[in-house]
């Protein structure tokens, strides 16, 4: 449980990092455990920034590892239009261009991510 927390804890800081959001990992688990963040800055532009980065990297685990109910439902939309590549060039190349159809199409990263952990496990690549 220990190793995959931390496998998970790291996907989620490295997802919200490609996406402008930079967090210390160790606030990212404190946060996660439902402990009171600390948080640095100098000004309030600082603590802002601060507090996004860490909402939207909490948001990435939830969508990594425990995804809410209306989350899930984007997930299963997201697989159900994924099998069609998949299925048709094998689960690597497959999600690879169902995933870039997927953002050319203007819709956010998060959702396939947590599909692409469910199918990847599913299809034994994990």
């Amino acid at each position: 449980e220990a190793v995959l927390f931390r496998a998970r804890l790291e996907a989620a800081r490295q997802c919200a990092a490609v996406d402008g959001f930079l967090i210390d990992p160790w606030q990212l688990a404190a946060s996660l455990e439902g402990l009171r963040p600390h948080i640095r800055g100098q000004d309030v532009y600082e603590r802002g920034s601060e507090v996004d980065a860490l909402r939207y990297a909490f948001e990435q685990y939830q969508w990594l590892a425990r995804a809410s109910a209306s989350q899930e439902d984007r997930i299963a939309e997201v697989l159900s239009r994924a099998a069609l590549p998949v299925g048709r060039l094998g689960v690597l190349w497959g999600s690879a261009l169902a995933f870039r159809e997927w953002i050319e199409g203007g819709e956010e990263r998060a959702p396939f991510r947590g599909a692409l952990v469910r199918l990847w496990q599913k299809e034994g690549v994990f």
